[in-house]
């Protein structure tokens, strides 16, 4: 089974080839040197439909640059997602809190993470769970547990308009309220 991916380089107007042999090794038919190598290895972190293996296969190439952009993918697949909860570089782990696929049981590692950092991106994460965000807003570090505040106001802005504002029922509150002001 053969498998070609393409990648348009938008910078330079180039199409750019990837063959995958049945060994899964991957043949740089247009881009032979590091350079483009990691160009095509970019391209394709950054492209949604990237299947998971061709990103486990930019995973395996240890750089820590596309490693922290594969770690958002939302293709990623569960095994990356719980190696990549554990990777000793923290920026690593910090991008692993933006992908939307996290699992709330991966959340809870992230939470309970070493690193400030980890911590602090995924309380102002908007797809943590409710309650790892509520374990947040009682971190020892002020700045952690303010901004998994901010996130629950922000999430929560709808309760918070509707006991503010508690006539509000429908999309001409904003005019009506406009009204009241003006008059």
């Amino acid at each position: 089974m053969l498998l070609i991916l393409y990648a348009f380089d938008l910078w330079q107007g180039e199409n750019l080839m990837i063959e995958e042999n049945e060994n899964r090794d991957t043949v740089f038919s247009t881009a032979e040197s590091v350079d483009g190598e990691l160009r095509v290895r970019w391209l394709l972190a950054n492209n949604p439909n990237t299947p998971p293996q061709v990103l486990d296969s930019i995973i395996a190439s240890n750089h820590l640059g596309l490693i922290r952009r594969v770690a958002e993918h939302p293709r990623l697949s569960l095994p990356s997602l719980e190696a990549l909860c554990s990777h000793t570089d923290a920026q690593v782990r910090e991008a692993v809190s933006e992908n939307p696929n996290l699992p709330p049981s991966l959340m809870w590692t992230l939470a309970q993470d070493a690193s400030e950092d980890v911590r602090f991106r995924l309380a102002e994460s908007y797809t943590v769970d409710q309650e790892v965000l509520s374990y947040l807003m009682e971190d020892e570090n002020p700045y952690v547990a303010q901004r998994a505040r901010q996130t629950m106001r922000r999430r929560n802005m709808h309760l918070y308009a509707a006991v503010e504002f508690p006539a509000i029922q429908h999309d001409d509150a904003v005019i009506d309220l406009r009204r009241r002001g003006n008059g």
